[in-house]
């Protein structure tokens, strides 16, 4: 029973896994984890060079990552990624996404043994039942992060230091180990190292102090070693200093903030016993004065970290929060054996758990923990849009996809965060030697406005939009759009995915999109604005039908360029091709008119033409 309990849980949270990207972080962990399994950890950047320019790693190194002494390093942590590449040799590339759920499922059964050291057998299954009907618990062992395997660390941290038997230096040493574990999962988990010694010290057990400062001494002197060889500092990591990212000016608001999650996350049924627990001599108080303290540490220090701004960043707080589980369910013990009212004793405590359970999966609902999946779902599924239009030789400018690009389909990325300068000589060269670049963002306000300082924004076209990011192409040295075929690639433009606002269609496109995602041309013609190049001529195709015809109608279009009449032909009823090649150069400013009349029965001029793919190709005269 008490191994089926892990087991269930991990096929449980296994089967509700999304194996996506969707964050930096997670695509930092994952592709960590493929270096690791590598046994690489800093890597040279390639990309620019691949491409045939001149390398600029800072240019290219994808969020997630940072560039550092000439090299690509890791903006995260190295402890889960460590742990994950083991699973990469055996699973593969899907094996990083298989320890979120082995932690979730570790978790549990330290809570059962931490609950069953302290207070029985009955307090241990209570405590882990309660750990598995934790909203936060939950959301976490089925992501790709890092959270759960810090608080397994650290609940296991706690295991052994109240464990009780005769070798307590031992147990110390172990204790101080997986606070090792913790603190190169998350650094700051070394704050853990205060509670710990109070509660040693309120025991009077000095000699294990010093136990379990020397088990944690070898993890703390491998990551002064590691920040030391690749970041520049024994106190530097890829963050910069680590006093450099907290401010004091949300304390308050961020403190509020937690604690209305720990409200909704459904420790309020679970209060009383809490409090229960704590009054209740029997419980050991220097496990009391541990578990507040360690809380109380971890609010303070995330007081002063401003990105408290959704449900999800309350994973900060799950190394202590599960302990609470442990009292909460020593007090329900407790309470029913005291209790003297049979039905109150067989039905309260099944009545409170299946209302904190109900709660729960309302919390997760309402709070999108699901729709959180399936917005990575999808944005993995347009990255294959991105690949599509983009190809393998071009460089695509991005931001929080940069890393999703790589790692679905090993495209060339660039940093969208990246100073002007650098990002306007890597655009002109890439100009120079025929490279497309394009520019895949979020609507996300961060990302609108790095996009509106990237270079040659004024000179952008949107080829598509899929949920929330826009792919764009970037026409380096051009004054408007218009001017796009000065170029030598061919343009199409697919109007069934996008409705474009480009200049290049010309004013005689009535910007209307139907419901088949179409432009209408509203009769008699349309134009579309080349300005063109007086070196090259122009191959021009069209796909387009009809709307409503009546019969005799006999529908005809003619296409001219500047003019000159270079094809006249019938339109068929449905689905058509036309293709037009312009027969000589023209000046810039050259225009190609599509014209729309009915053969027979000219008097009606007001008709409809879909269009839903224009193709031109530039054809260079000799």
């Amino acid at each position: 029973m008490r191994l089926l309990l892990p087991v269930v849980a991990f096929l449980f949270y296994l089967h509700y896994t999304s194996f996506d990207l969707g964050w930096s972080d997670n695509y930092g962990y994952a592709s960590m984890a493929l270096r690791m399994a590598g046994l690489h950890f800093a890597e040279d950047e390639t990309v620019l060079r691949s491409l045939g320019l001149q390398d600029d790693g800072a240019v290219t190194t994808p969020l997630a990552y940072n560039w550092i002494g000439g090299r690509s390093v890791p903006l995260y942590p190295f402890g889960a990624p460590a742990l994950m590449a083991p699973l990469v040799w055996m699973l593969g590339p899907k094996g990083p996404f298989v320890l979120p759920p082995l932690m979730g499922a570790l978790c549990l059964l330290l809570l059962y043994r931490i609950g069953k050291e302290v207070s029985g057998r009955a307090t241990g299954y209570a405590a882990a039942g309660l750990g598995a009907l934790s909203p936060p618990l939950f959301a976490f062992a089925t992501i790709l992060m890092s959270d759960l395997v810090a608080a397994s660390f650290i609940l296991l941290a706690v295991l052994l230091l109240v464990r009780k038997s005769r070798s307590l230096l031992t147990y110390s040493a172990l204790s101080g180990l997986a606070l090792g574990g913790a603190f190169l999962t998350r650094p700051n988990l070394i704050l853990f190292f205060v509670p710990a010694a109070i509660y040693l010290a309120i025991g009077r057990r000095f000699r294990d102090l010093l136990g379990f400062g020397a088990g944690f001494a070898p993890a703390f002197a491998l990551q002064l070693a590691v920040n030391w060889a690749y970041y520049g500092g024994p106190l530097h990591s890829s963050y910069g200093g680590h006093t450099s990212v907290f401010t004091s000016a949300y304390v308050g608001t961020i403190v509020l903030t937690y604690l209305k999650w720990l409200m909704q996350f459904g420790t309020l049924f679970q209060l009383p016993f809490i409090v229960w627990a704590f009054v209740d001599r029997r419980f050991p108080s220097a496990l009391k004065w541990l578990t507040i303290i360690w809380f109380l540490i971890l609010q303070a220090f995330y007081g002063f970290y401003p990105y408290w701004y959704h449900w999800l960043l309350y994973r900060y707080l799950l190394p202590a929060q599960l302990l609470f589980c442990v009292f909460a369910a020593h007090g329900m013990v407790t309470a029913a054996r005291r209790c003297t009212h049979r039905a109150l004793t067989r039905y309260g405590a099944a009545a409170l758990v299946l209302s904190n359970a109900v709660y729960g999966a309302i919390f997760l609902n309402r709070y999108d923990e699901f729709h959180v999946k399936d917005g990575w779902k999808a944005a993995a599924s347009t990255t294959r849009t991105v690949a599509d239009a983009a190809g393998p030789d071009s460089l695509v400018f991005a931001y929080s996809g940069s890393g999703m690009l790589r790692y679905y389909h090993g495209l060339k990325t660039a940093n969208l965060n990246v100073d002007q300068a650098s990002a306007r000589t890597v655009i002109d060269a890439c100009f120079r030697k025929g490279i497309a670049v394009y520019a895949w963002v979020d609507t996300d306000p961060t990302e609108q406005d790095l996009l509106a300082r990237l270079p040659y924004r004024d000179s952008t076209w949107k080829l598509s939009e899929s949920g929330t990011k826009s792919l764009y192409r970037l026409f380096p040295g051009l004054a408007s759009l218009d001017e796009y075929l000065l170029a030598t690639s061919r343009i199409t433009i697919t109007l069934r995915s996008v409705v474009p606002r480009s200049p290049f269609l010309g004013v005689g496109w009535d910007h209307k999109e139907t419901g088949g995602g179409y432009l209408r041309s509203r009769g008699p013609f349309s134009t579309i604005r080349l300005h063109a190049n007086p070196r090259f001529r122009y191959r021009v195709k069209a796909r387009m039908r009809p709307l409503r015809l009546e019969q005799g109608d006999d529908p005809t279009l003619d296409v001219e360029w500047d003019g000159e009449r270079i094809l006249t032909g019938p339109i068929s009823s449905g689905w058509s091709t036309v293709e037009a090649t312009t027969p000589h150069a023209g000046p810039e400013g050259s225009t190609l008119t599509f014209r729309y009349h009915l053969r027979g029965n000219p008097a009606r001029t007001f008709f409809s033409i879909y269009c839903d793919r224009i193709e031109v190709e530039p054809i260079e005269t000799d």
